[in-house]
C-alpha cells in the first residue's frame, strides 16, 4: 500500500488518520507493506509512521514532470515489486494490482520515458533485454540494456520464434526453437556466448502486439515474470509505437 500524503500545508489535522491506515495495514495477516511518500520533514511523524508499521519512506516529489519525477515513479516500482517478491508466491489478483500500480505511474508520462523505465523494470528480471518495435521488414530495436551494441540494432522478420510471438500473443522460449533462429538473433545483438537462457514477451496494445522484449540471463526462477509479463501486456499503448504486423 502507499501513502501519499498531502503538502504540509493541508495536511494538518490529518496526521492521525495516515498512522491510523498504516496500523491497519500492518496489523492484517499477513501484514500489507506500506510505502510512506511524504512528511518527512516532521519528525514526530516519521517517527510515528515508523512506529505504526511503515516498511520504507520517500520524499514526495516536487512536480509532476522531469527527472526528479521519473526517478520516484521507478523508486515506487522497484520498491513495491521487492515487497511483493518477500512474500512468496504471489496470488493473481497481487500481481494484476502491481501491473495496475506499474502503469497508473506511467499514464503521464512521455513515451521514452515509459521505454526507459519498463526496461529498468525489467532489469529486475532479467541481466539484459531488449525492446524490439516490429516493423514492415525488421524489428528494430527501440532500447536496451546489458548488451553491446551501441546503436539500434536490426533483426530481419521471418525468424520464427519472434513471429510466432507475434501472432499467438504469449511468450515463448528461445532453446525450444532451432539454433538457426537462436544464432541470427544472437548475431545482431552481438551475444557471442549466445541467447539459450533467452524468452521474448510480447508487448501489446489493444489485443495487438505492437513490440517485443527480449530478456536473457534471468534473475529470477523459471516461471517468475509473470509480473513483467502482465506489464508488458499492459503497457503498449504507452510507449509511442504502432504496429506493422
Amino acid at each position: 500500500m502507499v501513502e501519499h500524503l498531502p503538502m504540509t500545508a493541508t495536511l494538518a489535522g490529518q496526521d492521525k488518520s495516515w498512522l491510523a491506515l498504516a496500523k491497519r495495514a500492518a496489523s492484517r495477516r499477513p501484514p500489507v507493506p506500506v510505502l510512506w511518500v511524504g512528511g518527512l520533514a516532521d519528525p514526530w511523524l516519521r517517527h510515528e509512521a515508523i512506529v505504526a508499521g511503515v516498511e520504507f519512506m520517500l520524499p514526495a516529489p516536487a512536480g509532476d514532470a522531469g527527472e526528479t519525477a521519473r526517478w520516484f515513479r521507478d523508486d515506487l516500482t522497484l520498491l513495491a515489486d521487492r515487497f511483493l517478491s518477500r512474500r512468496g508466491e504471489s496470488g493473481v489478483g497481487e500481481a494484476e494490482a502491481f501491473r495496475d500500480f506499474f502503469l497508473a505511474l506511467q499514464v503521464d508520462a512521455d513515451p521514452a520515458e515509459v521505454r526507459a523505465s519498463l526496461l529498468r523494470f525489467s532489469g529486475t528480471f532479467f541481466a539484459r533485454g531488449v525492446l524490439l518495435e516490429i516493423r514492415d521488414a525488421v524489428f528494430e530495436s527501440v532500447g536496451g540494456y546489458g548488451f553491446a551494441f551501441a546503436n539500434p540494432v536490426r533483426v530481419s522478420r521471418g525468424v520464427a520464434v519472434l513471429e510466432d510471438v507475434v501472432i499467438e500473443r504469449h511468450g515463448a522460449r528461445l532453446d525450444t526453437y532451432p539454433e538457426e533462429g537462436r544464432g541470427a538473433i544472437a548475431r545482431v545483438l552481438a551475444a557471442r556466448e549466445g541467447l539459450d537462457r533467452a524468452e521474448v514477451l510480447p508487448v501489446l496494445a489493444g489485443g495487438e502486439c505492437v513490440a517485443l522484449f527480449l530478456g536473457d540471463r534471468p534473475l529470477v526462477e523459471v516461471g517468475g515474470s509473470e509480473a513483467l509479463a502482465g506489464v508488458l501486456a499492459r503497457s503498449g499503448s504507452l510507449l509511442g509505437l504502432t504496429s506493422a504486423r
